[in-house]
């Protein structure tokens, strides 16, 4: 998923609209209820302009009876607390 412009950014546009504020694209990864409400991001990377083999996030999954989830990335094993 990619990012939106964050607030801060909107916020720069608004008060200076002459400035160019450039942000890099990126991947978020996200929690929500099952309905979607309360969405929660559990991180970010900057996105690269092509995937490369072990690059990208794979494999993401629940860790049995806990709030935290796994993922691949450049070929190691990740595990990250979900608030």
């Amino acid at each position: 998923m990619l990012a939106e412009v964050s607030a801060f950014v909107t916020a720069i546009r608004r008060i200076m609209p002459w400035t160019l504020v450039r942000e890099q694209p990126t991947v978020s990864l996200w929690t929500s209820n099952l309905d979607g409400s309360g969405m929660t991001e559990v991180g970010h990377k900057p996105a690269l302009p092509e995937p490369n083999d072990g690059a990208e996030v794979a494999d993401i999954l629940w860790v049995p009876g806990d709030r935290e989830i796994s993922f691949q990335f450049n070929d190691a094993l990740y595990t990250v607390p979900v608030p």
